[in-house]
């Protein structure tokens, strides 16, 4: 028999998973970078897009 005492509680920053705070946080910055990206391209900064786009991409855990 297990005993209630001999288990910790294990928040989720303890699995290395990211709090709804964290991942809100996150969607705003990547809100963020995605007007910054729309805007660079308008105005034909395509390289500085393209920066905008892999930061997007590595924020959301895609990879390239």
């Amino acid at each position: 028999k297990y005993n209630e005492k001999e288990f910790k509680s294990v928040s989720a920053e303890d699995l290395g998973l990211e709090t709804d705070e964290e991942k809100a946080e996150k969607e705003k910055e990547i809100a963020r970078l995605e007007k910054q990206m729309k805007e660079a391209a308008k105005m034909m900064e395509y390289e500085y897009a393209a920066v905008l786009r892999d930061q997007i991409v590595e924020l959301r855990g895609n990879g390239l």
